[in-house]
């Protein structure tokens, strides 16, 4: 066994307030998915960030 070393990365901003921002982005049919269960409102920011990577998103 030998030790490892670890790298840890924060973001400076909140994710989920950065893909509540871009959800727009997202294909018709997602976006549609995502209304019917509640998760386009700003409070839904966390789901669709694990489902958003169009450009914008990721550039911001």
């Amino acid at each position: 066994m030998r030790p490892v070393k670890t790298l840890i990365i924060y973001p400076s901003e909140r994710l989920d307030r950065i893909a509540a921002e871009h959800a727009t982005a997202l294909p018709w049919a997602v976006k549609v998915m995502l209304t019917g269960i509640g998760a386009m409102n700003r409070r839904g920011g966390a789901l669709t960030s694990y489902l958003l990577f169009e450009r914008p998103y990721t550039r911001a």
